[in-house]
């Protein structure tokens, strides 16, 4: 485009080109994010600060495994993730088949 500003040609062109890349980019950094276990495990010291993947191992001790308070906790645990995904995998889909179809 001949003439056109700096600005004007980040949010024509090069934003809708890159939609997909963020979509994907936000979806894996949410999910790398939010099973992180080892990093809150070492910096947080009091329960109450601790993640809910370290709570859910916590109910896994010698004195006392309740199998149906764990699957509990994985299910409610598991749900953000799904919402994250199944929303930005739409418009993961979107541009992936964008740039595929001939014609």
């Amino acid at each position: 485009m001949d003439g056109c500003p700096d600005l004007r040609f980040v949010f024509r062109i090069l934003i809708p080109l890159i939609k997909p890349t963020l979509g994907a980019m936000a979806v894996q950094s949410f999910l790398g994010g939010w099973n992180m276990y080892m990093w809150p495990l070492l910096v947080t010291n009091q329960d109450g600060n601790r993640t809910v993947q370290i709570g859910i191992s916590m109910l896994n001790s010698a004195d006392s495994q309740s199998l149906v308070l764990m699957v509990a906790g994985v299910v409610l645990c598991m749900i953000p993730s799904l919402v994250i995904f199944i929303v930005g995998s739409r418009n993961m889909v979107k541009g992936l088949t964008a740039g595929a179809v001939k014609g």
